[in-house]
């Protein structure tokens, strides 16, 4: 395997290509026709967030892996979000939009995305995150192709955008300390990697519970959904949806595999749908959802 960019190295590389993608610069303006067979789904819920998407949509195009499609999915969008994302559209063919008749929430919303997937691989984005350099895509798919793996996760930085959050309040879902390469998931030997250091779940050196920084087999995620059940991933929740993604998906996986490239830039801003509405949103309540979610899902496993 190539050696990887430390979080100091790699941060300071993005810092060109993030103030690019947030001042909507595109490197090559040609058009660039949509391949009847994409390489890669690129995944996008969207919630009335045309002030911030552009940045996020830039980082995809300014790839140099340019065999992708772009699945715009908008929970029930305004009549004004909706033209502008036709005018991103307009601009490149590779974007595709579905649009939700009422608002449906994140997992739905996710959730068709990748049932109406192309590519071989889904890359999971939300909205307002941003690809941290123009080689994400070449190497992660370099490395799933080469390894036949059915989920590559790699590394995300957070920073804190909100307004009473100290702008160092930067977070990295990773340990200096484990450089090596880690096989995440393997059938005979259960879900999460066991080490001396693991004492809770933020001590795992992967963004295990998220579903930003990962690509994912596209017949790997929509096995997992189909056998969820349309009923299931159709409630309505804010919180815990990613959960219960992650724990479908690695446990309709083979061999998932994680490497430590810093590829992914995740922004935690006031205003986000989830943060608006975690208030409201029953916890409990969810919590038991999901569990019973997943009895159903593991009423089958061999």
């Amino acid at each position: 395997e190539e050696k990887f960019d430390n979080y100091t190295e790699a941060f300071n590389k993005a810092k060109d290509f993030i103030n690019m993608n947030l001042q909507g610069i595109l490197i090559n303006a040609k058009k660039i026709k949509l391949s009847k067979k994409p390489k890669i789904s690129v995944v996008i819920p969207c919630y009335n967030c045309k002030n911030y998407i552009l940045g996020t949509i830039r980082s995809i195009q300014n790839q140099n892996f340019s065999n992708f499609e772009i699945v715009l999915v908008n929970d029930f969008p305004s009549n004004e979000t909706i033209l502008y994302y036709e005018k991103l559209q307009k601009e490149d063919e590779r974007i595709r939009i579905v649009n939700n008749k009422k608002h449906m929430g994140t997992l739905y919303t996710r959730s068709i995305g990748a049932l109406s997937a192309n590519g071989k691989y889904i890359f999971p984005i939300d909205s307002d995150d941003m690809l941290l350099d123009e080689k994400v895509f070449s190497t992660v798919i370099n490395i799933a192709d080469k390894n036949n793996l059915d989920i590559t996760v790699f590394n995300s930085i957070r920073t804190d955008l909100r307004p009473n959050v100290s702008s160092a309040n930067i977070r990295i879902n990773y340990y200096e300390h484990h450089q090596s390469n880690l096989v995440l998931f393997q059938p005979n030997l259960g879900y999460l990697p066991i080490s001396p250091s693991f004492h809770h779940i933020e001590k795992l050196h992967f963004n295990e519970e998220l579903m930003h920084a990962k690509c994912i087999k596209t017949k790997i995620y929509k096995k997992a959904l189909n056998k969820l059940g349309e009923k299931k991933y159709s409630r309505f929740m804010l919180s815990g949806e990613d959960d219960l993604n992650i724990i479908i998906i690695f446990n309709t996986a083979k061999i998932a595999k994680y490497i430590p490239l810093y590829g992914y830039l995740y922004l935690i801003r006031r205003g986000s749908d989830s943060r608006i509405h975690r208030g409201e949103t029953k916890v409990l309540e969810t919590h038991f959802y999901i569990l019973d979610a997943i009895i159903d899902f593991s009423q089958n496993f061999p």
